[in-house]
């Protein structure tokens, strides 16, 4: 059969030559060995036929297109509907998930102000809140409310860097979520407040233009909360532009709006931070009062306790300050300052393996930290650890060559050791960075 269809194909090109090709492949054929000629394959033949039919096949094919055609779009379709409905639900749970978590925080908000409430109580609270919204980010990724919720929570358990990256996260996620950028916002300012205070012993051009930088960064995100979001109470406004007015230097400014806050709103939850404003803006028995009175509003207030410990340090009442600052670092476990303040007060108290313990901590948290590297290197001269001493005060100028505390502490080591040249040169470099720096100056 495959001599014969070779000799009757239709291409010159597939047929045999001449008959005497076709013979030789006869006469191998009849003796039984292999012949040139090929079968038709099953491809082939269905080639074939379909050429013959193509009308049919054309027909046919357009058919099975369209039915495949049909058959995809309404799968496409279900699939789609499918997604649709389970996006849906995922962000009914979302928000459901959002609104018991923001009950929870609202209930762990107001331990704040309860005289009765207990640190373990505000935790549990807060971390049940943080549970929830972490749940709802999980739900639904691309709402922002969770994430700001969950910034809540973190802030009510001392974590303000965990708290900022919330903020962040929901901002990037929709850059017009005002209650982020409000939320953002109080957070920067804070912490330019805590640079001042780690700046107010000597002069310090660095630790100033970070306070700025703090201060211009946060009133953008406040700018932002107010185009973004309908922010109709007139407390948070006051009370942004007083921090702003204070964190500026312009005190006269953010006195008079602090006392305008405390006139405006006397018995308002977060009066207490016109309170503290005030107690830094004045001196004397009214910033005493303002101390007592924001924390008489709001006994779980850290800021307003480590300040108030910095008043009750300078004035020797050092269990005083030890009390606020142990209260602040219940409230906030990784506050950096309050760690290396405590320290200093149990190093004066005489509690050397307790001061030694903060400053360790400390370093832990911020291992940069030049105030702190400072501080346990004077804690380890008068342990008699000269060396650890030095190293101490190495480290400390290797982070920031202008922190002048760092050189007098070598200087008084260089003249321990008789090298009055080392020291002379020591509190040469303390006096050109801050001039006024009492202990370059007697020394």
């Amino acid at each position: 059969e495959a001599i014969c269809l070779k000799a009757l194909e239709k291409d010159p090109r597939r047929r045999y030559p001449g008959a005497g090709e076709m013979a030789k492949d006869l006469e191998r054929f009849l003796a039984g060995e292999p012949v040139h000629a090929r079968p038709i394959s099953t491809a082939e033949r269905v080639w074939r036929k379909a050429r013959r039919h193509r009308g049919v096949l054309i027909g046919a094919s357009l058919a099975a297109i369209v039915g495949v055609s049909a058959a995809l779009w309404a799968w496409s379709s279900d699939r789609r509907a499918g997604e649709r409905e389970s996006a849906a639900r995922a962000q009914d749970e979302s928000l459901r998930l959002a609104e018991q978590a923001r009950g929870a925080l609202d209930l762990a908000e107001r331990l704040l102000y309860d005289p009765e409430a207990t640190y373990e109580a505000l935790e549990k609270r807060a971390r049940v809140a943080l549970s929830l919204a972490e749940r709802s980010a999980e739900a639904a990724p691309r709402l922002p409310q969770a994430r700001v919720l969950a910034g809540r929570a973190w802030e009510l358990l001392g974590d303000d860097g965990k708290a900022e990256a919330r903020y962040r996260e929901a901002i990037r996620l929709d850059p017009t979520y005002g209650p982020a950028r409000f939320r953002l916002g109080r957070v920067l300012i804070d912490r330019a407040d805590l640079h001042r205070l780690g700046g107010r012993t000597w002069e310090h051009d660095r630790a100033r233009k970070a306070i700025a930088r703090l201060t211009e960064e946060a009133a953008a995100e406040f700018a932002a909360a107010w185009a973004g979001a309908d922010f109709e109470d007139p407390l948070p406004r006051l009370a942004c532009a007083a921090v702003r007015a204070y964190s500026l230097e312009t005190r006269d400014e953010a006195l008079r709006q602090a006392r305008d806050g405390v006139q405006r709103f006397p018995a308002v939850n977060g009066v207490e931070e016109f309170h503290v404003l005030v107690a830094e803006c004045t001196a004397g028995e009214e910033r005493a009062k303002a101390f007592e009175e924001a924390i008489r509003r709001r006994p779980f207030y850290p800021m307003a306790r480590f300040l108030r410990s910095g008043d009750r340090q300078d004035a020797g009442d050092r269990e005083g300050a030890l009390a606020d600052l142990e209260a602040a670092l219940r409230l906030k476990p990784g506050f950096v300052e309050a760690l290396h303040n405590r320290g200093v007060a149990r190093q004066e108290l005489g509690d050397l393996a307790g001061a030694a313990a903060d400053f360790e901590e400390s370093l832990r948290l911020r291992p940069r930290y030049t105030e702190t590297l400072y501080a346990r290197g004077l804690l380890r001269q008068d342990q008699g650890n000269p060396d650890g001493a030095a190293s101490d005060f190495e480290e400390a100028l290797a982070v920031d060559p202008e922190f002048a505390p760092a050189y007098v502490g070598r200087a008084s080591l260089q003249f321990a050791r008789g090298d009055l040249d080392g020291a002379i040169a020591d509190y040469d470099a303390a006096l050109r960075i801050a001039p006024r720096l009492a202990a370059a100056l007697g020394n």
